[in-house]
């Protein structure tokens, strides 16, 4: 079975969300977020959420220049 991120590529993920896609800690997630080193999509509150769609081209370009 797929996961909602899966199914549908501009589904809004959120920290947990995320940090499975990633299989790192929402803990690294949320320090590399205090570091600006990984762009988010929109804040409600306290919460986060990314555009899934947005994380895996911030993905391709970084691995472009790799």
């Amino acid at each position: 079975m797929k996961s909602r991120s899966a199914a549908n590529p501009h589904h809004l993920m959120t920290v947990d969300e995320l940090a499975d896609y990633f299989k790192v800690s929402q803990s690294t997630i949320y320090k590399l977020l205090r570091t600006g080193q990984f762009p988010f999509s929109l804040k409600r509150g306290n919460a986060f959420f990314f555009d899934r769609h947005e994380i895996d081209r911030w993905i391709a370009q970084r691995q472009a220049k790799n």
